[in-house]
């Protein structure tokens, strides 16, 4: 975060206003990984205006979008619906393919979370719809992985298990460990239903593996930045 500031200081000073605009969407997602929620849409308000202000289309759709999640989070459904549906307005517009399948799929989210789950599947099946044809394994894996987790929530736990595991092979192809993570926790749930405890045991593993290993990059980076404060502060002593 220390360094998201330091980057808005120096865009300050640049006077960029496009960059300052992503800068602080930068600062909201952060905040927002921190559910620190009001900060975070306080954050992604000022890359808006900004946004609007420069005519910067691009960059009014993903603050619109980052503003949606944080309201999400928030439970602030009809202003992120609002938002949502500003986004798929304008990336229609742009014919932005790939910020359509975005948008599709995280106002999915939002009626998932709504329980409306009929909605939630128009929308999935809009986006797996786009992007299948753009051919993104990455956002391919996340779209599968959300339709399996839509057909848990309604029961259909064979539907689901399929899902999965599509869901699964893709992440796998792109090395995506948290998708791997998610995916591994919600099928191990899944086989339980299914009365697969030996499976349900087998992706639990997985799930917890795949969760150390996050925790233990993330640790290994907070050491790394430690080491290297306190290399630059030795020497700074030896100038």
């Amino acid at each position: 975060l220390k360094h998201y500031f330091a980057a808005l200081a120096i865009q300050e000073k640049l006077d960029d206003p496009a960059m300052k605009a992503k800068v602080l969407g930068n600062i909201g997602l952060i905040y927002g990984y921190q559910n620190a929620n009001e900060k975070a849409i306080s954050y992604h308000t000022r890359a808006l205006k900004i946004s609007q202000s420069i005519n910067d289309e691009s960059g009014l759709s993903i603050a619109l979008n980052n503003l949606a999640i944080a309201q999400v989070q928030m439970g602030k459904y009809d202003e992120a619906v609002e938002n949502y549906l500003a986004c798929i307005e304008i990336d229609t517009k742009a014919n932005n393919i790939e910020g359509l399948g975005d948008d599709y799929n995280n106002i999915a989210l939002l009626y998932m979370d709504k329980k409306d789950y009929k909605t939630s599947l128009e929308y999935l099946e809009k986006s797996l719809e786009i992007r299948i044809a753009v051919n993104n394994l990455g956002t391919l894996a996340i779209t599968y992985g959300n339709l399996g987790e839509l057909y848990y929530k309604l029961s259909n736990f064979e539907r689901a298990e399929g899902l999965f595991l599509k869901a699964i092979e893709l992440a796998k192809q792109v090395n995506d460990k948290e998708r791997l993570n998610y995916i591994y926790r919600m099928i191990s749930k899944n086989s339980e239903n299914l009365g697969k405890t030996e499976d349900a045991y087998e992706y639990y593993k997985l799930h917890i593996a795949y969760r150390d290993s996050i925790d233990n990059s993330a640790l290994a980076r907070k050491q790394t930045e430690l080491e290297l404060n306190y290399q630059f502060n030795k020497e700074k002593e030896v100038a």
